[in-house]
């Protein structure tokens, strides 16, 4: 089983230099405690990054090739590549991209929808790697209207309008009055024409 995430908005180039690839190389050890992958049991014990061997972090030739290696889809970009999808179980990749983000660009940022509808935000903001979730936010209530969606049958070809009906009233009487104004603006439109 797992996590299936998505990401839904992404404006995050990451810069191809040495520096870079020298601190994401530090990560397997630096970040030994927290790595959630690996096999452990009474023989042994071996720790790696979720889906990621410590070995494809260590032999990698390039930034890109780790970001690949996470899982992350890159596109050739001005003195780097930028990350143009991801769609995957999740995994660490919050933490590749938390220490990638003191090299990258301020107000980069990608945003993550999870399978079940949750969604979140990472952004660099003063160098650092920050998080938002996102929240719901339910307008007052107000008086239910039915959006309705009528054509005039005694006009020449097809002549659409719309109107809010209140069901709760005299339903009909709403429906002539729409139709009364719709033919008013057919009548208006055809003399403009003319």
């Amino acid at each position: 089983m797992g996590y299936y995430i998505d990401a839904v908005g992404i404006d995050w180039v990451v810069p191809e230099r040495e520096d870079l690839l020298a601190t994401i190389k530090e990560m397997p050890k630096r970040m030994k405690r927290i790595q959630r992958g690996g096999v452990v049991g009474p023989e042994r014990e071996e720790k790696w990054f979720s889906w990621v061997n410590d070995d494809e972090i260590l032999n990698a030739k390039s930034v890109r090739a780790v970001y690949q290696a996470f899982g992350f889809d890159t596109a050739t970009a001005e003195g780097g590549f930028e990350i143009s999808g991801y769609s995957s179980k999740v995994g660490q990749e919050e933490l590749l991209l938390a220490v990638s983000a003191p090299f990258c660009a301020e107000g980069s940022y990608i945003e993550f929808r999870g399978e079940d509808g949750a969604e979140w935000r990472y952004i660099v903001e003063d160098g650092k790697m920050k998080r938002s979730e996102a929240t719901t936010t339910w307008d007052e209530p107000r008086d239910y209207v039915y959006f309705h969606f009528g054509s005039l049958r005694d006009v020449e070809g097809f002549y659409s309008y719309s109107a809010d009906i209140d069901i709760n009233g005299d339903i009909e009487a709403q429906v002539a009055l729409a139709e009364e104004q719709a033919r008013k603006r057919y009548i208006e439109e055809r003399s403009a024409n003319v």
